[in-house]
């Protein structure tokens, strides 16, 4: 478990191995999280609070190579920003909450079966964005409240 506090601090874990469980959470403006899971039955939990937008934001990047990996993405009101950069393997469960004014989240690639993505996104600008889905029974779910939002879906590829 890891705690940050502040402006601009920066986490980048690597995990790689098999039924690990990490909690780490950052309050502040500009801080940035980066995590790399390679195998199996992990679970993150990542939590961002803070205001960001004119101090920029709190950004939150996974990448995922594995299967049964639970992935949970908590970030308060402010300029937030949730990149799935990739995710290989099948039954990986991705949860991300986005709360208050500049929300963006993008899924860049996901390939693999059964995955189940679910996003929820609350106030002003919600942009949400998946570029590729591929593989079968995967499920994507999302939720957004209030003003300017988008849901765009460019390519999926399987049942």
């Amino acid at each position: 478990e890891a705690d940050q506090n502040g402006t601009g601090n920066v986490a980048i874990i690597t995990t790689t191995g098999n039924n690990n469980n990490q909690v780490y959470s950052q309050d502040g403006e500009s801080n940035g999280a980066l995590t790399e899971v390679t195998g199996d039955d992990n679970a993150i939990d990542i939590q961002q609070s803070g205001s960001g937008i004119l101090g920029i934001n709190n950004e939150a990047i996974n990448v995922i190579n594995g299967d049964q990996n639970t992935i949970t993405v908590s970030q308060g009101s402010g300029g937030q920003w949730f990149y799935n950069l990739n995710m290989q393997g099948s039954q990986n469960e991705v949860t991300a909450t986005q709360t208050g004014t500049w929300n963006e989240a993008t899924l860049e690639s996901v390939q693999g079966d059964m995955n189940q993505i679910t996003l929820d996104q609350d106030g002003v600008y919600n942009q949400y964005k998946v570029v590729s889905l591929q593989g079968n029974e995967n499920e994507i779910e999302s939720s957004q409240s209030g003003n300017f939002n988008v849901i765009s879906v460019e390519t999926v590829i399987g049942d």
